[in-house]
């Protein structure tokens, strides 16, 4: 498996992102998830945001893959799975169910990550409210502010990170 893994990695930007097209969205389980830990981990920032926006086109399979990177913890990663679970949800977020997507999100901020977690995490949620307006939007900032009372983070950096992206107080 090693020396897959390894030739995989040696290949171009382009013959990279033609297996990934291709073999994407036919592992399952397990296998996906070690994928795209490797993709997430080895290759190039195009490749990486390829493989997010080729992931997207399953709102359902994206949702679910970037469920168990964000629950993901590693010692070996540290913190890639969080990030990318965050960037997968930043790109599918209007496409989602907001009572699964937004405690989803909010669980999955923790002030030990890394910041650039945070970032993708309040990218992901700001993306949401920048694009919802009235009824829906103030249902949206309730949930946040629910879910952030949830962990305790009442003035936490996660409100203030959503404050600076969207222009809204949330607490």
């Amino acid at each position: 498996m090693n020396y897959i893994i390894q030739e995989f990695l040696d290949l171009d930007s382009s013959q990279q992102k033609a297996i990934i097209k291709e073999k994407l969205f036919e592992l399952e389980n397990q296998n996906l998830y070690d994928f795209l830990l490797i993709i997430f981990k080895n290759v190039d920032y195009q490749t990486k945001e390829f493989t997010i926006k080729t992931l997207a086109q399953d709102t359902q399979k994206a949702f679910e893959i970037a469920e168990l990177l964000l629950k993901h913890i590693s010692k070996e990663f540290i913190n890639t799975p969080k990030y990318y679970g965050a960037m997968i949800l930043k790109e599918i977020i209007t496409h989602t169910d907001t009572n699964k997507s937004v405690p989803l999100l909010v669980s999955a901020y923790d002030l030990e990550d890394y910041r650039d977690i945070h970032w993708a995490i309040a990218m992901a949620l700001a993306t949401l409210l920048n694009n919802l307006d009235g009824t829906e939007k103030d249902y949206v900032i309730h949930l946040i502010k629910t879910e952030i009372n949830k962990k305790n983070d009442i003035e936490g950096s996660l409100g203030t990170y959503l404050q600076s992206y969207t222009n809204i107080k949330f607490f």
